[in-house]
């Protein structure tokens, strides 16, 4: 019985981890795209704007909220 329990209680932090892998997985997608669109490509570049520096700030931080 107390192994059933352990097991499970494994099974329940093993999928925690996992959501909060998936979160992180589609923050730093997000974070990618935004930068990407904030900086043009070769045959059209951008220059960032402060504002745009920022948003890039704000997003990493809240990633870092995730907290695994």
């Amino acid at each position: 019985m107390e192994n059933a329990n352990y097991e499970r209680r494994l099974e329940l932090e093993n999928e925690e981890l996992a959501e909060k892998v998936h979160q992180y997985q589609k923050g730093i997608i997000e974070i990618r795209k935004y930068i990407e669109d904030s900086t043009g490509n070769t045959d059209n570049p951008k220059t960032s704007t402060t504002g745009d520096i920022l948003e890039v700030y704000r997003k990493l931080s809240e990633l870092l909220k995730i907290g695994v």
